[in-house]
């Protein structure tokens, strides 16, 4: 047949393509490919859109899923029409049909349908005895390979079955030239194809018998009898079976030279079309095997089948179609029993297949015959089983009352793929059968689990993905995290696609690294003297031994001998090209093109999590319940343990060693013990398992094993930092590590981030962060333990000084330069280090250091204060009675307390002395800017107590004092304010002014408080557009600053006067985050201007709950802080909502916001703003 004459050709033998003549028309992306294989398989029929979603996106379609597809369609047409385009033949039509798509082709056009008629017309010329015709056929057929079936789409579910049928097909064809070679006296052309196609088929019996035959033609009666003995070898080997009895009577006819064999083979009986079906079968302990039989040849003589093989309680029938050898199985199971139903599972098990197969001598041969010898094992007795082939072909005519159970893939024996089993069931006989027995394809040495494998699914998948495109992959984490266990359930995951196994090398008992490559040995179930004959060193006979093998080494455990097993690692990837290695170390190998894959912790619950609805989801809380209720049957996560159980699994940083040695407790004590004893871990958590090695029984043996194989200045380092609490930056642990000893063997001196970075690489430290600096850090468990060892070698006192010191310099070089005032920068250095500087705090309190205490409190306040901690109640007061000694460090510290004290809403008897100490002390310094930032505070108290000219003259004053331009820029803003205040026009000059200097500073604290009071001014102004595009500016810098959520408050409280007061109904937003924010924090500051808004937002849609609101805030009146517009605003709100709603009804909202808690006003209103959109 001529192709060219159908203009357009589909291609699926091999690479999918379209192509008009020797032009290929590029397809683009595999899912145009999909999609052209899954219309191929239905040609001329109509696929529908649901069909064609699941092909080619199975269970995760994109959210537009039509719209893509039509994508697709659209570009697959406009690819036929590129092929058709010059042929003169009319192309292919892509039509939409009946919720559907069809392609309309001549199925000539197809590359395999091509095939298939070529193999067909072969065959028959070989039934007929016309061998040279035959041969042109099946050569043409062959020739139109260019690559395996449907190329990298044969996986697809939906093409799987298609492509192996083609793929059983072409083996049969080739078998089938080989025979018309034969015939045509041509033996060595045949042998030349047969010794390829053993090579890589070499379970396939009648090749076999081909390459004996052409060897006994060309002469070679002794290669023909060792070909026999080599086919004898495989078979025992790799399926512990013996050839067929007609390879085996082919071999006694050659050693007696039959002069028969010269004759071309008598083809045989022949059924119509290329797919025989093959039922076999194994009456196993059935007890009335005659029964068994007669049913069966009944069935064989009915259907229009014959028996091909027949051995004790097994029987080989053959059956032109899948459906006659489904009805057969399906007859002979119910009347094994007369008809009855049985639960009786003794008796006897059946697969089915179809392939191409051919008859010789008498009897089948071909690959379909080895596949369902492969199924019939695997099935339980009383199961049958079928291939996908088998389904596909056979849905459509089942046996009445029968359906196909998909059993899922598996792999059996030489397959080279998975295959997908169908079980038949039939409504009269059991359904429920054990799982599957998966031939042997991947031997292996892995150990069996003890104990659930509990959670870590995307972590799995991970590795597992990892495993399928890496030659070395190495899981590292510290000693207890869980490596071996996930390797190993990996391992697992992965045998089905390591023909030669997966083998795990236990190196955790090996003390001499010499003795590496001897375990490997020994694992793999091989004798070290034969490798290491003629004197070849044990690691190159080794190699040579796994050169062709298709394996995965799991070598476990390699830190301490990570020298040698990096070094035979490499041996083997670089000499043995089909071996992947999978390691498990607390260290990297260092190998070229290792991937390296940090084992994480177990999930751990939200930081706040403590309910047991919280808790759902973790792995850590998962693990140590399971292990758990092994200790003590009955335990169970609840309400009242499960706050516990929380603080158990983040003490424990979710490792799952310390998980379930803690798990193990609960059977003596209760859940809230044992978090209540991890302050002493290590005492608590013992008595492992006894059978597990040894450093896994208690905490403490994991980590002596892995501290223990540091070097001393690794250990140095690790000891010295683990006085830091949370991460820490590289500067810190140079500063707090010091001089580290030179290293005991050789001398060397390293530096300290050589020193970290071979922590990180052994798993004792963690990077963490990203930019601009990265981070270091610990893992509590560890922290602890080298905590202890830091005080047994002595130096605990000189490693935290050195520790306080450094964040002491840090606030020193914050408080003296010039932009102390943009403190937004030293916020973020402030959040970031907060555990470590309280750290620094509490030492300096612990020793003594109060001046280090002042200076240290000093430099919080602002975090503090824009923070929204409490924490300076303790450290400020303190700071301040033990430090006395006059200086800019302690003005600063009487202003930040006077300044806490005064937001918190104390009396003002209790800051103003403060303010006035201050200024005494900032007066006996040179510098004129401790005044002027004392007068800048003064100010402000002056404006909470109604005097605002008295803080204008201070502000004036503190301006002349200062140079520094980021306080001019505030003591502009504050100016600002009273211009605002005082409904002064100037109030925009004042603040345009701050605005310059904070651009100029760059100062993001500044520019928020400045953008948000000119969205003010331009809302007063009737300049809406203005005051939106200057509130979402401030809102942005507010956003910027790290750790002053106050700052974001503020800027949010702003906005949203500005959007009532401009009338333009943008004001619901950002009084919600405001709201949101305020109740999530639990804070009442700048509630009331939320509150305030809420009721005018709320006053035309839900003028009830805009009357609470409005009654929630504090009174109106002269003095109450707010900007006149906005008072008369709620004056008018509030006296409208009164008339709306009657006496009664406001009485009772003004009654019931009295009645609330501001916490309860705040949710309130922000559920009625949400309930409004």
């Amino acid at each position: 047949m001529d192709p060219q004459g159908c203009g357009v050709e589909f291609r699926v033998l091999g690479t999918v393509e379209i192509a008009a003549g020797d032009r290929v028309v590029e397809l683009g992306s595999a899912k145009q490919r999909a999609l052209l294989v899954s219309l191929l398989l239905r040609v001329n029929h109509v696929v529908p859109v649901e069909v064609l979603v699941d092909d080619l996106w199975g269970e995760s379609p994109p959210p537009a899923v039509q719209a893509t597809l039509q994508s697709l369609v659209s570009r697959l047409r406009r690819a036929f029409g590129a092929a058709a385009a010059g042929s003169g033949v009319e192309g292919p039509r892509l039509r939409s049909r009946d919720g559907g798509y069809v392609l309309e082709s001549a199925p000539a056009r197809v590359d395999a349908v091509r095939f298939e008629e070529l193999v067909a017309a072969g065959r028959r010329a070989l039934v007929d005895g016309e061998a040279a015709t035959a041969a042109g056929s099946l050569h043409g057929a062959l020739a139109l390979w260019r690559g395996p079936a449907l190329g990298d789409l044969a996986d697809r579910p939906f093409a799987r079955g298609e492509a192996q049928r083609l793929e059983e097909v072409r083996l049969g064809a080739t078998e089938d030239l080989a025979d018309a070679l034969l015939a045509l006296g041509r033996p060595q052309d045949a042998l030349d194809r047969l010794e390829v196609h053993v090579a890589r088929h070499p379970l396939r019996e009648r090749p076999w018998g081909q390459v004996m035959l052409a060897l006994y033609r060309l002469g070679r009666q002794a290669d023909a009898l060792q070909a026999f003995q080599r086919v004898r070898r495989v078979l025992a080997d790799e399926l512990g079976v013996e050839a067929m009895p007609e390879l085996r009577a082919l071999a006694e006819r050659i050693l007696h030279q039959d002069p028969d064999l010269i004759a071309p083979p008598d083809p045989g009986r022949h059924w119509t079309g290329d797919v025989v079906a093959f039922l076999f079968l194994d009456a196993g302990e059935e007890e009335d095997l005659a029964r068994v039989r007669a049913v069966l040849l009944g069935e064989v003589e009915s259907r229009s089948g014959e028996v091909v093989g027949h051995t004790g309680t097994a029987f080989r029938t053959a059956f032109p179609t899948v459906a006659a050898a489904l009805g057969a199985a399906v007859a002979v199971q119910r009347g094994r029993r007369g008809g009855m139903g049985t639960t009786d599972r003794r008796g006897v098990r059946m697969a089915v297949h179809a392939g191409a197969a051919d008859r010789r001598g008498g009897s089948w041969i071909g690959r379909p015959l080895d596949r369902t010898a492969r199924l019939l094992a695997a099935a339980a007795p009383g199961q049958m089983v079928c291939s996908h082939v088998a389904a596909e072909l056979g849905q459509d005519d089942l046996p009445q009352g029968t359906s196909l159970i998909d059993l899922g893939e598996h792999r059996f024996g030489d397959l080279a793929r998975p295959e997908r089993v169908y079980q038949i069931a039939h409504s009269d006989l059991p359904a429920d059968f054990p799982a599957l027995r998966a031939y042997a394809v991947s031997r292996h040495n892995l150990p069996a689990a003890l104990t659930s494998f509990v959670g870590r699914k995307r972590e799995l998948d991970e590795v597992v993905s990892l495993i399928a495109t890496s030659r070395l992959l190495t899981l590292t984490g510290p000693g207890g995290s869980g490596k071996t266990r996930l390797a190993l359930q990996a391992a697992g995951a992965v045998l089905g696609s390591r023909p030669d196994g997966v083998w795990f090398v236990e190196l955790a008992q090996i003390r001499d690294p010499g003795l590496v490559t001897d375990e490997v040995v020994t694992s793999l179930g091989l004798l070290p003297g034969p490798l290491a004959r003629s004197g070849n060193p044990l690691d190159r006979g080794l190699c040579d031994h796994l050169h062709d093998s298709r394996l995965m080494l799991l070598l476990d455990n390699c830190e301490h001998v990570v020298e040698s097993a990096a070094w035979l690692a490499q041996a083997i990837l670089t000499r043995c090209p089909d071996v992947t290695v999978l390691a498990t170390s607390r260290e990297v190998l260092g190998v070229p093109g290792e991937v390296v894959w940090k084992t994480p912790p177990l999930s751990l619950p939200a930081e706040q999590a403590s309910s047991v609805e919280e808790l759902t989801g973790s792995d850590a809380v998962a693990l140590f319940c399971d292990r758990a209720q092994v200790a003590r049957p009955g335990f169970a996560l609840s309400a009242a343990n499960s706050a516990a159980v929380a603080r158990i699994c983040r003490r424990l940083d979710g490792i799952p060693l310390g998980l379930e040695l803690a798990a193990g407790k609960i059977r003596v004590l209760g859940a809230h013990q044992v978090a209540e004893r991890l302050d002493d871990r290590f005492r608590l958590l013992t008595d492992g398992s006894r059978t597990a090695v040894p450093r896994h029984q208690t905490l403490r043996a994991a980590m002596d094993w892995s501290y223990g194989l540091l070097p001393g200045p690794e250990q140095a380092v690790l000891r010295r930092i683990s006085v830091f609490r949370g991460p820490f930056t590289l500067d810190a642990a140079e500063a707090v590590a010091g001089d580290v000893p030179p290293e005991s063997t050789s001398g060397a001196a390293f530096e300290v981030l050589a020193l970290l970075t071979r922590l990180v690489d052994k798993s004792m430290l963690s990077v963490v962060g990203d930019e601009p600096e990265v981070r270091y850090s610990l893992l509590e468990t560890i922290r602890e333990y080298a905590g202890q060892e830091l005080a047994n070698a002595g130096e605990w006192d000189d490693a935290r000084t050195r520790h306080r010191d450094h964040f002491l310099g840090m606030a020193d070089d914050w408080a003296t330069a010039s932009d102390y005032w943009n403190w937004w920068s030293w916020l973020r250095s402030l959040d970031a280090d907060h555990d470590n500087f309280t750290a620094a705090l509490e030492w300096s309190q612990t020793t003594g250091d109060d001046d280090a205490l002042l200076r240290l409190a000093t430099a919080h306040w602002p975090y503090w204060y824009w923070g929204e901690t409490l924490d300076w109640r303790r450290w400020l007061v303190d700071a301040i009675g033990r430090c006395v000694t006059p200086g800019p460090a302690r003005v600063e510290a009487l202003i930040a307390l006077a300044s806490l004290l005064m937001r918190s809403g104390a009396e003002p008897a209790r800051y103003q002395p403060l303010f006035a100490e201050a200024h005494d002390v900032a007066l006996s310094l040179p510098d004129g800017q401790s005044v002027a930032q004392v007068d800048f505070y003064r100010a402000h108290v002056l404006l909470s107590s109604g005097d605002p000219r008295a803080a204008e003259g201070l502000l004036r004053g503190a301006i002349g004092r200062s140079t520094n331009t980021d306080f001019l820029g505030w003591c502009h803003w504050a100016l600002g304010w009273i211009a605002l205040t005082d409904g002064h026009d100037r109030s925009a000059v004042e603040f345009d002014t701050a605005l310059e200097l904070a651009d100029g500073a760059d100062d993001e604290s500044l520019r928020a408080h400045v953008g948000s009071a000119l969205a003010l001014v331009a809302a007063l102004g009737d300049d809406p557009d203005t005051a939106a595009a200057m509130a979402a500016r401030a809102v942005r810098s507010a956003e910027r600053i790290v750790g002053a959520p106050r700052v974001l408050m503020m800027a949010l409280a702003h906005t949203s006067q500005a959007a009532v007061l401009s009338r333009d109904g943008r004001a619901a937003a950002p009084v919600s985050r405001l709201l949101r924010i305020l109740r999530d924090m639990g804070v009442t500051h700048w509630a009331d201007e939320a509150l305030d808004v809420a009721g005018l937002v709320l006053a035309d849609r839900s003028p009830r709950e805009a009357a609470v609101a409005l009654s929630a805030s504090r009174p109106i009146g002269d003095g109450d802080g707010r900007l006149g517009p906005m008072r008369e605003r709620l004056v008018h709100c509030g006296s409208r909502l009164a008339e709306t709603l009657g006496p009664q009804v406001w009485d009772n909202a003004v009654q019931r916001a009295r009645a609330m808690s501001v916490e309860q006003a705040i949710s309130r209103a922000l559920a009625a703003l949400i309930l409004q959109r």
